[in-house]
């Protein structure tokens, strides 16, 4: 092995090691989002039983509702940092790790793991940013559909938050993933 070849290993050693990285943090992230989810629907579920209400410009309202908000608000920021923040660097990483592996590949072809994980990525064909996307959306309508039935809405705010799930679903699934530049799509 010439002196480039073992420095290219040696980089793409510490390529994978900053995908670990960032992987286990995106992990934490999602746990520490659940774990607060938890928090939160103790505490709407406590609100619930005790009956409690909140006054706000005259009007009595659940503090179950007010409660679910707070948890959707929180909920939307952890989608937000995990997606856009995290997810991205574990992207720039693996785009990194993907033109390492291209380099060694005629000279070390045992080396292919950033390729391998990134081909076997897709599940159903969606990418692991579109996975992210339908977890945190699903359980976001589901806080939006508790918040409304404690806010007493009326049946019409339902049907309105089907079509519009619906709808966000349909584009998510369909959408396709634009090409990454350096062989990745998640």
């Amino acid at each position: 092995m010439t002196e480039d070849e073992k420095a290219l290993l040696e980089v793409w050693k510490v390529t994978i090691d900053v995908q670990k990285h960032f992987n286990d943090l995106s992990m934490r992230v999602r746990n520490i989002a659940i774990t607060v989810l938890g928090a939160f629907l103790a505490a709407a579920g406590y609100a619930l039983k005790d009956g409690s209400t909140v006054t706000l410009l005259g009007e009595r309202f659940s503090l179950t509702a007010w409660v679910l908000v707070a948890a959707l608000l929180c909920w939307f920021a952890f989608y937000l940092m995990d997606l856009h923040w995290y997810h991205r660097l574990l992207r720039g990483a693996v785009k990194h790790g993907i033109q390492v592996e291209r380099a060694l590949q005629g000279r070390l072809p045992e080396v292919g793991l950033t390729q391998a994980i990134d081909a076997a990525s897709p599940v159903y064909r969606l990418r692991a940013s579109q996975r992210l996307t339908i977890f945190y959306g699903l359980i976001g309508g589901m806080l939006i559909a508790a918040a409304l039935a404690a806010f007493h809405a009326r049946s019409f705010y339902f049907v309105a938050l089907a079509a519009l799930v619906t709808v966000a679903l349909i584009v998510i699934l369909r959408s396709r993933p634009k090409d990454a530049g350096a062989g990745t799509k998640a």
